[in-house]
């Protein structure tokens, strides 16, 4: 019989496959998730077992499993949802072995911290191995990118402001505090400085209500606009045995950017055999944006000038390029890059430029076309005066019969009138 200590056994076989070992260093950056990787495929052999992830020797999170029964539990309890909400475990893990951790938002705060992952099975239960260890290094320019015109929160989590009765922290913009959130007993009161401003940046940045509970001290501005480029917010925290001692919990600066329109690309086409212009506008981005020529994929060789007017109300850029270059038959591009947010726009234009003899021809057959367009007008309209005339003439001429006629018809009526009163007349007398 294997006995009640193959459990121990199979575990330890297992240690040097499993087992991180070294300061193997995990890559954070501010702002977004990460991922301590770690994984242990035999931890399906064990019916009952648990494992303790481990936040510089503090336990972040256990899970133990008993007969296909998974619960997950974050410890110490008065920081239970906080830990919880921060950082997670697949909820399979003892199937998958994936026991890898993923802190939802990495903080300044996580920089040369120390996370273990411990084992413990049923026939050794006070016995803990270490399967992983990892170390977080944050990294990389601490800043947070914001678009004009949306939302942006400037993240820092501080889990242990649950330990505390009376504290309270300040936001700060380029060191004047626009956010004050003291809590006592559980009372929060948030309020914004200085009084004069109190309105205005109440409406700007916002902070959870429940912050010092969840430790999420997040600072939500509600619209971000140019002014707010290369500013520098700031988090400091003060507590009940220390009210005039302010201590730097979190530090970001703020990038700025907006993206461009698409360019709109114009070509001005030489009158004889000189240089070509050409021009190129975009609007509505921040900040100021690389803008270069391309001929045929090539940087041109000739003019280029290219003014950037920032907007007074909003302080984006309106842009305009003119290059000056002899082309006959080329694509010329303007390209603009806005490396903040990777945007890159592009407008093409195919110029062909005519030879001096076919545009001579072309415009000798342009000047013919318009000649005996003028000549058959005049030919038409000729002929339509001359019609005119004619239907007037066989008018009067059909009039001045109609009169005729009808002087012949009275006169013949007159004269046999005048016969048949003689003829009467005479009857009368041989009577």
């Amino acid at each position: 019989m294997l006995g009640p200590l193959w459990p121990t056994g199979l575990l330890l076989g297992f240690m040097g496959v499993c087992h991180t070992s070294g300061d193997q260093c995990v890559l954070g950056i501010v702002g977004r998730p990460l991922t301590l990787p770690c994984f242990y495929p035999d931890a399906v052999n064990f019916t009952h077992a648990s494992v303790e992830w481990r936040r510089d020797g503090q336990v972040v999170l256990r899970s133990t499993w008993a007969g296909g029964k998974v619960d997950n539990v974050t410890t110490p309890a008065d920081q239970e949802k906080v830990d919880r909400d921060h950082v997670t475990m697949s909820a399979d893990a003892h199937f998958s072995g994936k026991f890898s951790l993923t802190v939802s938002e990495v903080v300044t705060q996580e920089d040369e911290v120390s996370y273990s992952l411990w084992f413990s099975s049923e026939g050794t239960p006070s016995t803990k191995v270490p399967l992983c260890t990892l170390c977080v290094r944050v990294t990389g320019d601490q800043c947070v990118l914001g678009i004009v015109g949306r939302p942006l929160t400037l993240p820092c989590f501080y889990p242990d402001a649950a330990n505390f009765t009376h504290a309270s922290v300040e936001w700060r913009r380029d060191g004047q505090v626009v956010l004050r959130s003291t809590w006592a007993g559980g009372k929060v009161d948030n309020v914004t400085t200085p009084a004069d401003q109190e309105k205005v940046d109440r409406d700007h940045v916002t902070m959870s209500a429940d912050a010092h509970f969840s430790g999420k001290f997040s600072l939500t501005v509600s619209e971000v606009d140019t002014q707010e480029d290369e500013v520098s917010y700031s988090l400091w925290f003060s507590s009940e045995g220390t009210p005039s001692t302010k201590v730097p919990l979190c530090t970001l600066c703020v990038r700025v950017t907006a993206p461009f329109s698409d360019p709109v690309l114009q070509w001005e086409e030489p009158e004889d055999s000189g240089e070509s212009n050409f021009l190129c506008h975009v609007m509505g981005g921040f900040p100021e944006p690389a803008l270069y020529w391309l001929v045929d994929g090539d940087a041109p060789e000739g003019s280029v000038r290219t003014e950037m007017e920032a907007l007074p109300d909003s302080g984006l850029y309106n842009v305009t390029s003119y290059l000056t270059v002899n082309v006959s038959d080329a694509n010329v591009s303007c390209v603009i890059q806005n490396p903040p947010i990777n945007q890159t726009l592009t407008a093409t234009t195919h110029a062909v430029r005519r030879s001096p003899v076919v545009s001579r021809a072309t415009d000798a057959i342009w000047m013919f076309s318009t000649a005996l367009c003028v000549v058959v007008g005049v030919m038409v309209a000729v002929g339509v005066a001359y019609q005119i005339h004619l239907d007037r003439q066989s008018k009067k001429r059909k009039m001045e019969h109609l009169r005729r006629r009808r002087r012949d018809y009275c006169r013949r009526r007159h004269e046999t009138e005048e016969t048949e009163v003689i003829s009467v007349h005479s009857e009368e007398t041989n009577l």
